[in-house]
């Protein structure tokens, strides 16, 4: 089955943007590639949607504080893990690097105290 040339040129690529693309075979699923000669990039023509829901995102915000592990979340809400590892690490990136936590001065000694015990043991074993 040969693909005419108004169909080719109505298809770009996901990356680059270039209309300078070939066809590149099927993918294990039997969906069309293309492969870009400018980017030299393969793809997917006719790729899913694999955006959540707002209901969806809810739902694992809820399923995440309950400690389910990401594979539940799954198999509870049957969606693909590519989107839902996407998401997770959306919602991670919106946690920040410092949550302002105070260490105090007896907690300083203490961790003081526990790295010379084990500097000590580590010279009486050698």
């Amino acid at each position: 089955m040969r693909t005419t040339f108004t169909t080719i040129m109505n298809r770009s690529c996901y990356y680059c943007g270039s209309v300078n693309i070939v066809n590149n075979g099927k993918s294990y699923y039997g969906k069309a590639r293309g492969k870009c000669k400018d980017c030299r990039r393969q793809f997917v023509f006719h790729r899913q949607n694999r955006s959540l829901s707002l209901d969806q995102k809810r739902l694992i915000k809820l399923l995440l504080l309950e400690r389910l592990s990401l594979e539940g979340i799954c198999r509870v809400l049957e969606i693909s893990p590519y989107p839902l590892y996407r998401y997770v690490d959306e919602l991670y990136r919106e946690v920040p690097g410092d949550l302002n936590a105070q260490v105090s001065a007896q907690a300083e000694l203490e961790l003081c105290h526990y790295e010379c015990e084990s500097d000590e043991l580590w010279g009486f074993v050698q």
